[in-house]
């Protein structure tokens, strides 16, 4: 085998809650303007790359005077690859000296034309020699992970900390043959 292929579902749910030992602004509950607050999470919307793209950080942060007894979940969708513009495919090489590409496609299959398109992730791994699995392969193992998974924006404006948002980190992709 010289690729390894996965498909998954655009979107993922976050569920979390941060105590900061300062006044942290974050957004309201309705996620359209700013409060104090020394705990944060993600807000409970759906949300996704095009929200960055078009400047609308407060949606993905709520603070909070107390901690939560019920965490938000927020549903993030990766409708881009890029956090400024549409972007439908992503080139790079893992830690693993593998040629990965991740590819947003449409519900056909198709690659994604734009924000609306998308449905799902293609991620595909290409291995710089071809793997052969023989009757002594036992395991063939897929794992996704999003490294910095959870990651906030925070930028110091004047006296304060101002939480710009909650996003997940690097995607990745590995496939072993044991």
């Amino acid at each position: 085998y010289s690729h390894s292929y996965a498909l998954l579902n655009n979107t993922f749910s976050i569920t979390a809650e941060y105590e900061t030992n300062a006044t942290v602004f974050a957004a309201n509950e309705a996620g359209n303007g700013w409060i104090a607050s020394s705990f944060v999470g993600p807000g409970n919307r759906s949300v996704s790359m095009r929200n960055m793209a078009l400047g609308s950080w407060q949606l993905f942060t709520e603070g909070f005077q107390s901690s939560q007894s019920s965490k938000n979940t927020m549903l993030f969708s990766y409708d881009s690859l890029s956090t400024s513009n549409f972007l439908n495919t992503l080139t790079s090489t893992n830690s693993r000296g593998n040629l990965e590409i991740l590819t947003l496609v449409d519900s056909s299959g198709n690659l994604a034309a734009d924000y609306s398109d998308v449905s799902d992730m293609l991620f595909i791994e290409t291995f710089p020699s071809p793997i052969e699995i023989t009757d002594k392969t036992t395991e063939l193992r897929y794992m996704y992970s999003q490294r910095l998974a959870g990651r906030f924006i925070w930028t110091k404006s004047g006296a304060s900390w101002v939480s710009l948002g909650f996003h997940l980190g690097n995607i990745g992709f590995k496939t072993e043959f044991n």
